[in-house]
């Protein structure tokens, strides 16, 4: 079942390009990791853009439960206290239905 982990974050805004390239270069790390996520982003808000919510999602619990206890999520961590003012929260979500232009692509989790 895919996992989702979330993070919510208010940037320090003279720090916003800071907050991109490094984010940026994790990314490019992260994803040569045996246990990459599948998709990493970040949103911000339209209307109060320093507000932030990074979505990372991973195949399955136990792949993302090996990225967030090793160094590279660490490595998220620190990079994203130095460019924001506060970490709101970090939360996590089993994906349970998902669906696409093309149709119903993921019911409880499983590719259908």
């Amino acid at each position: 079942m895919q996992y989702l982990v979330t993070t919510a974050c208010r940037l320090d805004r003279s720090k916003a390009r800071a907050f991109f390239a490094e984010i940026q270069q994790w990314e490019v790390e992260a994803m040569d990791s045996p246990d990459a996520p599948l998709e990493h982003a970040v949103y911000l808000d339209r209307d109060d853009p320093d507000q932030a919510l990074v979505l990372t999602r991973f195949a399955g619990k136990e792949q993302a439960d090996r990225f967030m206890s090793g160094p590279l999520h660490a490595d998220f961590r620190d990079r994203l206290l130095r460019c924001a003012t506060e970490v709101a929260s970090t939360d996590r979500y089993d994906l349970f239905y998902a669906a696409d232009r093309s149709g119903n692509k993921v019911i409880y989790g499983e590719q259908a």
